[in-house]
């Protein structure tokens, strides 16, 4: 895309904040753009441009002042993707947002709306897709399913057993469908 091109640029030129923000904006774009192949599920531009908008997200994400590490949740016989967006390197055990989103929604998304801004406020957070969600029934094929709390409780588990939680500080946020 051309803001990828951009994001190179300004990359070879040294301008990295603005390069991180060029990959961020082409992930949203992208995101977009996938949003209203949903009508045809079969559409295969859909799986196509959801990869376009996780690589050009990773690609930014790699360039935050922050980590941002894509993760993955042991799930059943699989896993769930996730970002841990940790407040610094220290370390520090800090109260964590675990967040999720509904039937459209991916873990990118959940970074521009919960995770950049849980870091500023020096929270933790853990973005991540379950099954009928964004990788999850992209590619590894796996619906939704009605008792969410079992795809909660592994999520909370793993969220417990990081260094960099704070276990008396740890909320759960669902957005949209996942607020049900």
């Amino acid at each position: 895309s051309v803001l990828e091109a951009r994001a190179d640029s300004f990359m070879a030129s040294g301008y990295t904040p603005m390069a991180r923000e060029c990959f961020f904006r082409a992930s949203e774009y992208y995101r977009a753009a996938e949003f209203f192949l949903h009508v045809d599920p079969g559409d295969p531009r859909l799986v196509e441009t959801w990869r376009k908008s996780r690589d050009a997200f990773l690609q930014g994400a790699a360039l935050a002042s922050n980590p941002v590490l894509d993760v993955e949740i042991p799930f059943e016989d699989s896993f769930l993707p996730a970002y841990l967006c940790l407040v610094d390197e220290s370390n520090e055990a800090r109260p964590m947002i675990l967040a999720h989103s509904g039937f459209d929604g991916t873990r990118e998304e959940l970074y521009f709306s919960i995770g950049r801004y849980a870091n500023e406020m020096g929270w933790n957070a853990l973005l991540f897709e379950g099954p009928g969600q964004g990788q999850v029934i992209r590619e590894q094929e796996i619906p939704f399913r009605p008792d969410w709390e079992n795809v909660v409780g592994p999520v909370v588990d793993y969220a417990l057993e990081l260094d960099t939680t704070d276990p008396g500080n740890l909320i759960l946020v669902g957005y949209s469908m996942g607020g049900y």
